[in-house]
């Protein structure tokens, strides 16, 4: 567990190097930092760290708890040493089904909703270190200063940056994940990813890196990688399909035959043009079947509605989005979080790192002078 969380945690220097200068250089003030819990918690759940977890014992929820909460502290103390404001939102789901997307795609988060079932064997240390510990964390966090729990239920987690950047916004977004559908978020106003990984490096990444990331990822390397436009991430998605979410591939058409397709396109269209892009991307779902052939693409215009993040907030009911940010809350008690880091019945043997979570606001320290 521990080495999971601290493989989150980009060192300094790589921050410094990527986004030091950029601040500075843009005059950043105000930063949302957005924590994609729901994907830590979606690599946790497995047979091999099922049994990782039972050995933890019956505090294995405050081992989580506080993993968190020093994740958030880590970026927190970063952003305050460059004098930049910065909120941290922590966001996932506990939903046992009934998600909205689901109304679109029947079997939306089907794998997600088996392995999160309490009753799971294979998921059932796992899943009670990570029910214990958000109840713990979400009688918490509220009353610390910037640092935020949120819970999205029904709703699909990771159109969250894109809600709160909107009602909440900042001079810059960042998230920290390594969920691949959120490498959409870079084709965004002000938003870049932090994109933790040990294989292939730490990075920050932006519009122009996302193929090289999908690239790395499905070990295959086309010319023009790094030059295919950003924007055609999501039709791509919507033919790959995504496992987190058990959106299906069309067409057994897999990552390989989509990047050489993204070569050919490249290589015919010296114009680059979007919408010639998008008719070369079809033209992989046909088919001589005319029948079939709109089956695939229903489902590639279905998936494009549950794959963008865009789309998924403009469908958004007004009652969920307040179900969302009305967790957004500021009462912080640093004296009652300090008690309650010491307390051995809470956090026991896992403290959490207060100072840095305090870095602004109540108890401020400033880092320049440390």
């Amino acid at each position: 567990m521990d080495a999971f969380f601290n493989l989150c945690k980009i060192k300094y220097a790589i921050l410094d190097s990527y986004i030091g200068k950029f601040t500075k250089t843009n005059n950043i003030k105000t930063c949302n930092i957005f924590i994609n819990l729901d994907y830590i918690n979606y690599r946790f759940r497995n047979v091999s760290n099922n049994t990782q977890f039972q050995a933890c014992g019956a505090a294995a929820f405050k081992q989580y708890a506080s993993n968190v909460l020093n994740l958030a502290a880590h970026y927190k103390k970063w952003f305050n040493r460059n004098n930049i404001n910065v909120k941290c939102y922590i966001y996932y789901t506990n939903a046992a089904g009934g998600f909205t997307s689901a109304l679109i795609k029947r079997d939306y988060r089907r794998d997600y909703i088996l392995k999160q079932d309490i009753n799971n064997p294979d998921c059932y240390y796992v899943n009670h270190t990570i029910n214990g510990g958000t109840q713990l964390l979400t009688s918490v966090c509220d009353y610390i200063d910037g640092v935020y729990l949120i819970n999205t239920k029904g709703e699909e987690p990771s159109v969250t940056p894109y809600l709160i950047a909107k009602e909440r916004p900042a001079d810059w977004n960042y998230i920290l994940t390594m969920d691949r559908l959120e490498l959409q978020y870079v084709n965004y106003d002000k938003f870049s990813i932090l994109y933790p990984s040990v294989k292939f490096g730490a990075r920050v990444v932006n519009a122009a890196d996302i193929w090289q990331i999908i690239g790395e990822k499905e070990n295959k390397a086309t010319e023009h990688l790094t030059q295919y436009d950003p924007r055609l991430f999501i039709p791509v998605m919507a033919i790959a399909g995504d496992k987190v979410r058990s959106i299906k591939k069309i067409r057994t058409i897999g990552w390989i035959s989509i990047l050489d397709t993204l070569e050919e396109i490249w290589n015919m269209d010296k114009d680059h043009s979007i919408v010639t892009a998008y008719e070369h991307l079809e033209n992989l779902l046909k088919t001589k079947n005319r029948s079939l052939e709109e089956k695939y693409l229903n489902t590639y215009r279905m998936n494009m509605l549950v794959v963008s993040m865009m789309s998924r907030y403009d469908v958004m009911s007004d009652i969920n989005k307040t179900m969302i940010l009305s967790q957004i809350k500021d009462i912080p008690d640093k004296e009652t979080i300090n008690e309650i880091s010491i307390n051995p019945m809470i956090f026991g043997n896992y403290p959490i790192n207060v100072e840095a979570l305090f870095g602004r606001g109540l108890g401020y320290i400033d880092w320049s002078k440390k």
